[in-house]
């Protein structure tokens, strides 16, 4: 991994050094200062088996942002650089943490970084970002990515499973069973890559719908995919697979692979697909595995939008405990209104865990929202 390194970080340095070559006076760029953002906000209905729960609260699946965008371009380079901070309101929510009041809000980190870009030599960027893996697990066309996808922390992601006949109803029954079970994020994931890291990235550029990303970040994990978008008679694909070295900031993963591939015919029928694997050091543990595939139409109902519907199947073998084998079926349905930039969304989740030696009951989750982008 570090001969990878080296020669990131040679190759960046040389693309500093290209891209700077013949830089353009303040008078032949021209400047843009971008703000954007949305606002995504779900109402959610969690049943452990035992209790309903009610939230108010940010989707996790795609979370209030604002960000900010100034760039100079000129000479064939654009200088650019990105802010963007994201909103937890009310996102740590459970059985024992069922108010408001009671759980972590506040602004999340997510993009700090500057960038060099050109059509010719790529781009290479610096600071907090989308490592190259990042999204390599999650590539959807359904259109019902706002209402669900290839993601370990849905709503009800910090819920955890009762035992078969264990109760939650009671202060001291929750505490006690959320110190023991394990919640629904901890047993799901997509393994896609390496999220958002202080990191240098560079990506190539498009060649015939195919372009190539190398990352490494703080700590010295590495991460590299290949990435594709293009279209075949009537048919939209994209597709991305990578690969990340965890080793340098674990002491018991080796690393973790993972492809998506998304396809989306003229008629509205689509289908997604993803598998992933996490490779573990320890002696006796056993890699851990994730499923993922999706079903869905396109159609126009309304006036206002497209109309997107699906069916997904999510399935992570062995991530919390060797033996563990957790499912997600789940329904999604968004609603486009074209004129105001808004997504209205709803999905229903059923969840359970299978793990040797403890029975657990299932849990049954719905959300709906809106996203409003500006």
């Amino acid at each position: 991994m570090n001969t990878f390194r080296n020669v990131l970080l040679g190759t960046a340095a040389a693309g500093f050094a290209v891209m700077a070559i013949s830089p353009a006076n303040a008078a032949e760029t021209e400047k843009t200062f971008k703000i954007s953002g949305q606002v995504n906000r779900a109402v959610a209905i969690t049943d452990d088996g035992d209790q309903s729960y009610v939230n108010f609260a940010d989707n996790t699946l795609s979370t209030s942002r604002f960000r900010m965008i100034g760039e100079s371009k000129g000479g064939g380079l654009t200088v650019g650089a990105r802010i963007e901070l994201g909103l937890t309101r009310n996102q740590a929510v459970s059985q024992g943490s069922n108010s408001s009041n009671s759980t972590a809000n506040g602004l999340l980190h997510r993009n700090a970084f500057v960038y060099f870009k050109s059509d010719k030599y790529g781009t290479l960027a610096l600071g907090l970002q989308s490592t190259a893996t990042d999204g390599t697990a999650e590539v959807d066309l359904s259109g019902t990515g706002a209402a669900s996808y290839n993601i370990a922390d849905i709503p009800a992601g910090n819920y955890y499973f009762l035992q078969t006949g264990q109760s939650g109803g009671t202060a001291g029954d929750v505490t006690a069973a959320g110190a023991a079970n394990p919640t629904v994020k901890s047993v799901f994931s997509g393994f896609d890559g390496n999220s958002r890291q202080d990191a240098i990235r560079y990506t190539t550029p498009s060649y015939k719908g195919f372009k190539l990303d190398l990352s490494t970040s703080q700590g010295g994990d590495a991460e590299s995919a290949i990435k594709y978008s293009g279209k075949f008679y009537n048919t939209k694909v994209a597709a991305a697979i990578g690969y990340t070295n965890g080793a340098g900031t674990s002491t018991s993963v080796d690393g973790s692979y993972v492809g998506s591939i998304s396809a989306l015919h003229a008629s509205g029928l689509n289908a997604t697909f993803s598998y992933g694997e996490q490779n573990y050091n320890a002696a006796g543990r056993t890699n851990a595995s994730n499923i993922f595939g999706k079903i869905g139409y396109q159609l126009k109902v309304f006036g206002a939008g497209k109309t997107s519907i699906s069916v997904s199947y999510m399935r992570t073998d062995d991530l919390a405990a060797s033996g563990d084998r957790a499912k997600r079926w789940g329904v999604e349905a968004v609603q486009l209104l074209d004129g105001y930039s808004t997504e209205l969304y709803a999905a229903y989740a059923k969840i359970s865990l299978d793990r040797t030696g403890t029975s657990y009951q299932d849990m049954d989750a719905g959300w709906v929202g809106a996203r409003v982008k500006f």
